[in-house]
């Protein structure tokens, strides 16, 4: 059974020296949701002065987004470990307490 994946792509022109480059960005799967270019949108992009093939879109940068979603991950992750221990080592206690009171 085929398994259905959404798919994002734009494609951005830039202009440096009077020479036109053209590029896309592209996402799939859970990266689609995190940031997508509106037809005509105005986006910046840093490009390297001695060859300027070599750029990069600012804030869709794909080892930025993917490096913040897995370090929002983490710290929910984390943040919920945490929380388990915290309660277990709590409920812990209240049983100590429960069977001093017992004796």
């Amino acid at each position: 059974m085929p398994i259905a994946v959404d798919f994002y792509c734009a494609d951005y022109t830039y202009e440096v020296d009077g020479e036109t480059y053209t590029d896309s960005l592209e996402a799939s799967g859970i990266y689609t949701w995190i940031r997508k270019i509106k037809p005509g949108q105005s986006i910046t992009i840093r490009y390297n002065p001695d060859d300027p093939d070599e750029h990069y879109v600012k804030g869709y940068d794909d080892d930025v987004v993917q490096a913040s979603f897995l370090l929002i991950v983490g710290v929910l992750f984390t943040g919920l470990y945490l929380l388990i221990i915290v309660l277990g080592v709590m409920g812990a206690i209240k049983r100590r307490k429960r069977e001093k009171c017992s004796l």
